[in-house]
């Protein structure tokens, strides 16, 4: 949070509803407060029915939580807090998963949808149609050539107004795919369905990614390499390795999936201290009750209604 929260007003940690979950959260925000004094947004926990992985939380905790209909917020969400209908002002929404770390302070994709919303409204505001301006601003996304997109990673991602709708339809409204899959073909299928798809559902122009999550062609990391070591132009990022560290060595690259890379260099953890050893002491839950707790993941998950 300390580095992705520049100009954010409010964030939501959005968990699964348990015991364990809410020690865990309870336990590393108490930190974080305390380490970090003065809070410059509004910081809020939701616990939910951990039945559809992130998606899932993501989608509960915008309808739940901030009254989100598929279409717009409340009013005192939009105008957040105030009464006045002339202070209303253009709601950019960002959606982060728990599996990344960031290495250093960023605000780029945070400036870049912002200013996507910004226009946005203007053009409403002159009854002009905001078909084809931009509504999706991923981190990292699989190019196919220097202008298709044809996977915008959920890692981090932020939607203009416009451009949520139509995430809600793609990935709220068909809760019930992928429910009776188990283990990691379900995990794939939540990949394909909801996170490969979410491209299609949008004009090509209106996606952007601000870098690339595989090589593609009009990078040169020959120099790089030349330092460095050769890497596969097949490698992802997200699977650490030589590619991701070109990215981060030429590109400033600013996160790392903690899951595929335990050697990380340069992560923010000012606010841990310097000292990363207490979380080690955090209330993780036993093998046994993670085992339940995936049990109870699947049960819930067939009950969800369609399909």
């Amino acid at each position: 949070m300390e580095c992705v929260t520049e100009s954010i007003d409010k964030v939501l940690i959005s968990a699964p509803d348990t015991e364990w979950s809410k020690a865990v959260i309870e336990a590393v925000l108490s930190r974080f407060k305390e380490l970090a004094g003065t809070l410059s947004f509004d910081l809020e926990t939701a616990y939910y029915t951990n039945n559809r992985y992130d998606v899932g939380l993501w989608c509960d905790g915008l309808s739940l939580h901030f009254g989100y209909d598929g279409n717009q917020f409340p009013k005192e969400v939009v105008n957040n807090g105030t009464s006045s209908s002339s202070s209303t002002k253009p709601r950019a929404i960002f959606l982060i998963n728990d599996s990344s770390v960031s290495l250093r302070p960023y605000n780029l994709l945070t400036e870049k949808t912002v200013k996507a919303a910004q226009i946005e409204h203007i053009m409403q505001r002159r009854n002009q149609s905001t078909e084809g301006s931009t509504k999706l601003v991923s981190l990292s996304g699989r190019l196919v050539d220097e202008h298709i997109l044809t996977w915008v990673e959920s890692v981090y991602r932020g939607f203009t107004p416009q451009g949520l709708p139509t995430f809600w339809k793609q990935s709220c409204e068909r809760k019930h795919l992928c429910k009776w899959l188990i283990d990691n073909n379900k995990k794939k299928c939540i990949v394909d369905q909801f996170e490969k798809d979410l491209s299609n559902w949008y004009k090509q122009n209106e996606v952007s990614a601000l870098f690339p999550s595989y090589f593609t062609s009009v990078l040169d990391p020959s120099k790089w390499i030349s330092k460095n070591g050769q890497f596969s132009h097949t490698q992802q990022w997200i699977n650490g390795g030589r590619y991701s560290y070109y990215l981060q060595d030429e590109f400033d690259f600013p996160m790392r999936k903690v899951k595929h890379d335990r050697h990380l260099r340069g992560q923010c953890i000012k606010l841990i201290g310097g000292d990363d050893s207490w979380m080690g002491k955090l209330p993780y839950p036993s093998p046994e009750t993670r085992q339940q707790f995936q049990q109870a993941m699947k049960e819930s998950a067939q009950q969800i209604p369609g399909g």
